[in-house]
């Protein structure tokens, strides 16, 4: 499980996770909103599973650019690291889909999003 450290914030009836010391933001599923009102503007962690991170159309709402440091590949797998503001990030991938180095972008689908109280680990949503 990756573990990204963040924010959640509320605007205009929807919720944003925005990535600590950067401008990144993952939409969350309109579900969660309730699970994590006692949390706005608070840390907390964004947990991805590698195999849920997909290599992305060029646009949507969780479609995100990065720069792929480190692929190994694994045969049936390429687990392939990158970083979300300073926090490391594995994504399994197709074989081949990637070099170290290439600027990539990458799917985060909302529903698959998790979200944890950052001072208690306690799942939220």
């Amino acid at each position: 499980m990756n573990l990204v450290k963040g924010t959640v914030e509320r605007k205009a009836g929807t919720a944003s996770f925005v990535v600590a010391n950067s401008d990144t933001r993952l939409t969350l599923p309109d579900h969660v909103m309730s699970s994590i009102s006692a949390v706005i503007d608070r840390p907390v962690l964004l947990g991805v599973r590698p195999e849920t991170i997909a290599l992305g159309s060029p646009n949507g709402p969780n479609v995100l650019t990065v720069t792929i440091d480190l692929v190994e590949p694994t045969g049936s797998d390429n687990l392939s690291l990158f970083k979300l503001g300073s926090s490391e990030v594995l994504a399994r991938l197709q074989p081949g889909s990637c070099s170290a180095g290439d600027v990539v972008k990458l799917n985060f689908p909302p529903e698959k999003l998790l979200i944890y109280d950052e001072a208690t680990g306690e799942l939220l949503a």
